[in-house]
């Protein structure tokens, strides 16, 4: 079971190293209720985000509990004038200086929410 799970985050891993573009992020819920649903990057706009693929992804603190939930797009099609995003914008940008969080899990395709 622990190599097909780290077969997965490498494959999600991967998938997000190759993505290029624009990128953009929102949470779509706080389970903190500090005030955190609808944050997001700073170069967030609505219309073009939903022309973008989207990855649905969950940000957790070290002991396993659940703070938010969110929304990580992005576009293919800009691949030599971009830098390669990670996925780790959501928990970088936001989760761990606003609420000291330390895991991000993105959804492998199947509902299962695998940690990178």
């Amino acid at each position: 079971m622990a190599l097909f799970l780290d077969w997965k985050r490498l494959l999600i891993r991967l998938k997000l190293n190759f993505i290029r573009g624009k990128i953009m992020w929102i949470i779509t819920k706080d389970h903190l209720d500090d005030g955190a649903e609808g944050t997001c990057s700073r170069n967030f706009d609505k219309e073009q985000f939903e022309t973008l693929k989207q990855e649905k992804f969950k940000i957790y603190d070290d002991d396993g509990e659940l703070y938010y939930e969110g929304i990580f797009a992005y576009h293919k099609s800009d691949w030599e004038t971009s830098g390669c995003p990670e996925g780790f914008e959501p928990l970088d940008d936001f989760a761990t200086p606003n609420a000291g969080a330390t895991e991000i899990h993105y959804d492998d395709g199947a509902g299962n929410f695998i940690q990178l």
